[in-house]
């Protein structure tokens, strides 16, 4: 009774009609559409392999054969309605909407893998109805974007092989998707695999070359930052700096058991001595390299960690430890920080950085002089007196944040112009030296900086002195108690580790009265120009020294041989890296006869380019706006020239071939180039009588002239006799007479592109 119900007949009258457009039945097709959308899958959970924030199970080993499963269901099911289903899957949709919000919640600041995630349950809901070929090519769509969600999460090139495999498979389900539109099959029962490996071959070589050339621009020009998911606040929450690799008790140099390096005294052999509360130079040891951060940042900078103020002539210290101010996280996510106060204007630079912690870091946060903005997974940061930022807890492996600093750029004019008037709290915490400090470390540098004229160019020379009079070396200079170790590295060793420099330089900077600060952290890494990351290792981790100049903050400087005397600044980017590495290898692989032309060849190129650029910039300082307007009228002359030339050897080349011609062939040709120009085009397949048809067509005003010089032709070149030249000469110029219309006609014009498209191909 329910089934012959009239609301029932009703509601079935009202629902639409089943599709006209004829299912997909085609298996290749879609069997290539569920391995690219598996490949895109797991993709994305190898990529995002240092994102640990949504869940710990491969999204793969589930997403992968539920997509197969639905895929062969929806194979059988491809002809019916499946009205029903549809209705569960719309369902299921919405719950998978409802998830897709609680991970954006949970990730508020990078929302790529949540984003991925609602693809990879909208691909497995999606894929139990497939009738048709749309269907598939909305699958198609959901792998590509997760191909492109996972290049944006790949930090090593272990993505290559994925997207490699991706273009393997895009080729032939092309191919596939275009026979199955134009209702084709395989010539013979074959597939042209020699066609589709040249388009691969082609497309790779194209797409290598292409990647190399791009411009790499490291950073975000988005302020929607990678951040990993919340952690909470631990029970037993402390402020103070935890090094779970490296305890105060052995940086202390205490005798504790544990393994011994090569000067006798204790470490461990991937954890840095300078991450502590306090670091004694008899624990150093050697490092065993491991990789600590991946670094993605708008340029190279020094990822400051921590600062020491008080020197005890065998150790360094941090004297205010527990003075710490308390930054809490908003509800908007973002962690503002203080920057140091300047009154001098000196110009700054923003550089945002996203740091992703490979090897477990102690809870120092890297981050470039002076972070303001902090984009971190606690609750709360801590700030110390020396700039230290803490956190809460340590930085474990697959922690990812992003800070955004603002860099005082150097202005050596202004920083020469500063004095001694420091603030009272400045001249307390970093003048500090201890009894022990000789008398003749002073002054040698008083001798070394004698002639230098400002304080800043002390600090230059002096910095300089120790680059070229003293030498890198592991051992660590004798001294005992009563002898502090810039004196026995001054005037015993001569040398020492990077250490060992820096802090010989703060000593030697106090004894002057400047103020300085031993500064630990880690240098830039190595930029990977195939990745766009800076790759931080545990070898990279050292001391330079931090300068301060009154009204203008504090500055680093590099004493250590073999390193800029200042740190890396952020506007030295590897925008060409990649081009620059190619070319490189190319070289290798050359005879050195052809390196050395395209040697000159290309330092002739750049020469001339620099040249006019330099003239160019010459120009605007010289003469302002009316330069800039010179220089713009310029260009624009030598562009209308150069299209001039290029029209104008066109015209000539023209020319030339038809005068090698016979008359008739040479006014036959001259009648297609008319028409063409009108929009009419000759294709290689047509007879000249179904060319003349199709003129005759499109425009009869011309058809009587163009059937004279056609008939003519065609008589010329294959029958016996010889018609007279008369006729079709002036069939010719009547014809340019009455072509002479103020305009083409478009929809002729758009029909010889789209037939350039679809038929020549």
């Amino acid at each position: 009774m329910l089934l012959k119900s009239p609301w029932l007949a009703e509601l079935k009258k009202r629902l639409p009609p089943p599709s006209t457009v004829p299912p997909e039945d085609s298996i290749p097709l879609r069997v290539l559409v569920q391995v690219l959308v598996g490949v895109g899958i797991v993709a994305t959970d190898v990529a995002a392999g240092n994102f640990q924030n949504l869940s710990s199970l491969p999204t793969g080993l589930w997403a992968v054969p539920l997509s197969g499963a639905g895929a062969v269901f929806s194979w059988y099911r491809r002809r019916e309605r499946n009205i029903l289903l549809k209705f569960l899957l719309a369902i299921a949709m919405l719950a998978a909407l409802g998830v897709f919000f609680l991970n954006i919640l949970s990730t508020p600041n990078d929302t790529r893998l949540g984003l991925a995630l609602l693809l990879v349950h909208l691909q497995v809901i999606h894929s139990f109805d497939l009738p048709r070929r749309r269907d598939l090519g909305y699958s198609m769509a959901i792998g590509l974007v997760l191909l492109g969600v996972a290049a944006t999460l790949s930090q090593t090139l272990a993505f290559a092989p994925w997207l490699v495999t991706s273009a393997v498979i895009a080729i032939p389900m092309l191919g596939y998707d275009y026979r199955a539109q134009l209702g084709l099959e395989a010539k013979g029962g074959r597939e042209p695999w020699g066609v589709w490996l040249g388009v691969l071959a082609a497309s790779l070589a194209l797409g290598g070359a292409i990647f190399a050339l791009l411009p790499r621009f490291p950073g975000y020009q988005l302020r929607a930052f990678p951040v990993s998911a919340n952690i909470p606040l631990p029970k037993d929450l402390s402020q103070r700096i935890q090094n779970r690799g490296f305890p105060a008790e052995l940086a202390k140099g205490s005798q504790r058991k544990g393994s011994k390096d090569a000067q006798g005294g204790l470490a461990l052999p991937t954890a840095y001595f300078g991450f502590n509360e306090q670091i004694g130079f008899d624990v150093q040891g050697v490092l065993e390299p491991a990789l600590m951060l991946r670094v993605r940042a708008q340029g190279a900078s020094f990822w400051r960690m921590m600062a020491f103020d008080e020197y005890t002539g065998t150790s360094w210290r941090v004297k205010r430890n527990t003075t710490v101010n308390v930054y809490r996280q908003p509800p908007f996510g973002v962690i503002y920080l203080p920057t140091p106060l300047r009154t001098l204007d000196l110009p700054t630079q923003s550089i945002i950085q996203t740091f992703t912690v490979v090897n477990d870091l102690p809870n120092l946060i890297p981050a470039a002089p002076w972070p303001n903005e902090l984009y971190f997974p606690t609750p709360q940061v801590a700030l110390d007196p020396l700039g230290t930022v803490r956190s809460p807890v340590e930085l474990l492996t697959g922690l990812t944040y992003t800070v955004a600093s603002v860099v005082p750029l150097r202005d050596r004019a202004e920083l020469g112009k500063t004095d001694q008037r420091y603030p009272p709290t400045i001249r307390e915490s970093f003048l500090q030296l201890p009894p022990q400090v000789r008398p003749r470390v002073r002054e040698l540098a008083q001798r070394v900086t004698q002639d230098a004229p400002g304080y800043y160019e002390k600090v230059l020379t002096l910095t300089q002195y120790l680059k070229q009079n003293y030498r890198l070396q592991t051992a660590t200079p004798p001294y005992g108690p009563q002898r502090d170790l810039a004196d026995a590295f001054l005037f015993g060793s001569k040398g020492g580790t990077p250490e060992h420099f820096a802090t010989t330089e703060v000593v030697m900077l106090r004894s002057l009265g400047i103020p300085a600060r031993l500064v630990t952290g880690f240098l830039p890494g190595k930029f990977n120009p195939w990745t766009g990351y800076y790759e931080v290792w545990n070898t990279d981790a050292t001391a330079v020294v931090e300068v301060y100049f009154a009204g203008a903050g504090w500055f680093s400087f590099d004493p250590a041989p073999g390193r800029d005397l200042i740190p890396p600044a952020p506007d030295q980017t590897e925008t060409f890296g990649v081009a620059d590495q190619s070319w490189q290898t190319f070289v290798k692989l050359i005879p050195e006869p052809l390196k050395n032309a395209l040697g000159y060849l290309l330092t002739g190129i750049g020469t001339v380019i620099a040249f006019l650029f330099a003239w160019a910039g010459s120009l605007v300082a010289d003469l302002g706006w009316v330069g800039g307007a010179i220089l713009v009228l310029l260009t624009v002359a030598v562009v209308l020239a150069g299209w001039g030339l290029t029209v104008l050897t066109r015209w000539v080349r023209y020319q030339q071939r038809l005068a090698q011609l016979v008359p008739p062939e040479r006014i036959y040709q001259k009648m297609l180039g008319l028409l063409a120009q009108r929009g009419l085009t000759k294709h290689p397949h047509q007879t000249p009588h179904e060319f003349w048809q199709d003129v005759a067509r499109h425009c009869p005003a011309a058809a009587p002239h163009c059937l004279t010089i056609t008939e003519t032709y065609l008589h010329w070149r294959y029958a016996t006799t010889k018609l007279p030249l008369g006729p079709v000469q002036t069939a010719y110029q009547q014809l340019r007479y009455s072509q002479r219309s103020p305009a083409p006609y478009p929809w002729l014009l758009a029909k010889k592109y789209l037939d350039k498209l679809f038929i020549q191909n």
